[in-house]
């Protein structure tokens, strides 16, 4: 029964540690990685917990009722602990497994959008420099501002329109 519930915490701790969804893609996927690792270890934890079952059950027989209470009380306890680690596992895979599923989401569609704003930009870049340029040059010339005045232009009119 010793082994067994070592092998059960000793898996269980890998798997708490291993369990956080936070993180980039890359570090999630790892996580899930190792899980799947951990639940590929499943069957021999399993083989533990079978073999203690089977053991107690043909020792108890030796022993007086307190005695067989006991020992029945250690494997109940210890497969309430194999299962609360099947349904940890199970909601660890799931939840590394969800995590890695949004992340590759989140970035086809951000690809999506930055393809989609790439082809806007070169959609605006085209129909500026080629269709309105004859209607822009016009406007960009009227706005310019000149940097170079004399100090005639400076002076104020007459009212026949003349300088002073």
């Amino acid at each position: 029964m010793s082994a067994a519930t070592d092998w059960i915490h000793t898996v269980h701790d890998q798997l708490a540690a291993t369990s956080d969804v936070t993180g980039d893609v890359l570090s999630v996927t790892a996580r899930l990685q190792h899980v799947n690792e951990l639940a590929g270890l499943m069957p021999e934890g399993h083989a533990l917990v079978e073999a203690c079952v089977r053991a107690a059950a043909m020792v108890s027989e030796d022993f007086d009722i307190s005695d067989q209470h006991s020992l029945l009380d250690g494997v109940v306890v210890m497969r309430t602990m194999w299962q609360q680690l099947q349904a940890d596992l199970i909601a660890s895979q799931q939840s590394l497994s969800d995590t890695v599923q949004r992340w590759n989401d989140f970035e086809e569609q951000y690809h999506t959008l930055d393809k989609w704003l790439l082809n806007v930009e070169e959609s605006v870049k085209r129909k500026i420099s080629i269709s309105d340029m004859d209607e822009i040059e016009p406007l960009v010339k009227s706005y310019e501002v000149s940097t170079v005045y004399s100090t005639f232009d400076l002076l104020p009119m007459t009212e026949s329109g003349s300088k002073l």
